[in-house]
């Protein structure tokens, strides 16, 4: 996302639809297939993510609880609980 900064306007709805078309869908799937491995990975992942809200918010200071806020969404640990619920059902 940083390398697309420039050719990005800079709204941030427009940004925040391509982090969760592209970004976040990856994010995702990898937090499944890593759940059972050992917690710094899981780790490596929401730092990912933190990471890459704070490019589609500009924003260097907020905590990673507020920057989920700003993005109606929640952390890659209870999207990863939800879909292995949704798969067991």
């Amino acid at each position: 996302m940083i390398r697309f900064r420039n050719l990005i306007c800079n709204c941030t709805a427009t940004k925040l639809k391509l982090y969760s078309a592209f970004i976040l869908h990856h994010l995702q799937y990898c937090s499944t297939v890593w759940h059972f491995c050992n917690a710094r990975n899981c780790d490596k992942l929401e730092s990912l993510n933190k990471r890459a809200l704070r490019i589609v918010f500009n924003d260097k200071v907020s905590s990673y609880q507020q920057l989920l806020h700003k993005s109606e969404g929640s952390t890659l640990y209870n999207r990863r609980i939800q879909n292995m619920l949704i798969i067991e059902l």
